[in-house]
């Protein structure tokens, strides 16, 4: 239930308050471009990877082999799992963009930077049209087939397991691997974007 409101999902949608806003829009030109530079990025299978996906035989998206998307997060103060409270995450990012969002992974920190990110803009030393966010999954947030919301939190969490944040260490290779193209593209690029953010082309 949103701040100054007092039904659950009570329409509209407040408008921003005195912490921050509610939803971020980046530029929509901008990431077009980064993913069109790297949506075929090659991404390591594993068997351990796998092995996990196999959990999720009725979710396609859950099946396929690590690769990149592009689409919408939801941040929060608290780490969530479970099929209910991952449905209460989904039923939020609807409420805020007007049924246009569409989550594709949690998130913590994304909100609080790119706050951060516009209260320096007012000094004019931040350009929020240049933001990006790349995130990589590290681990499912709803358990699969014939597993409860406890067991894939003990999962998780055992640090003698083998699948301890089920992909940890492959979304950090996948992290450098994205973001890289970027990075070079800016920064070679850069007399010409110094005075304007890229956008994808027509």
């Amino acid at each position: 239930m949103p701040l100054s409101r007092s039904r659950p999902f009570q329409e509209p949608p407040p408008a921003p308050g005195i912490f921050s806003p509610s939803v971020y829009h980046l530029n929509p030109d901008l990431v077009q471009w980064a993913y069109n530079l790297t949506a075929n990025v090659h991404l390591d299978d594993s068997a351990d990877l796998q092995s996990i996906r196999a959990h999720y035989p009725d979710q396609r998206e859950a099946l396929r082999p690590p690769h990149v998307i592009k689409g919408d997060e939801v941040s929060a103060n608290a780490w969530w799992v479970g099929a209910l409270m991952n449905k209460a995450a989904e039923d939020w990012m609807s409420y805020w963009t007007g049924g246009k969002g569409v989550s594709v992974t949690t998130a913590m920190e994304d909100c609080g930077v790119i706050r951060s990110l516009q209260m320096l803009a007012q000094t004019k030393r931040v350009d929020t049209d240049r933001v990006l966010v790349l995130r990589t999954a590290a681990n499912y947030s709803v358990p699969g087939r014939g597993q409860t919301a406890a067991e894939l939190v003990a999962s998780e969490s055992s640090s003698d397991s083998a699948t301890h944040l089920s992909a940890f260490i492959p979304s950090l290779e996948a992290a450098y691997r994205v973001g890289s193209p970027v990075i070079e593209a800016l920064t070679s690029n850069w007399a010409s974007f110094a005075s304007h953010p890229p956008h994808a082309a027509p």
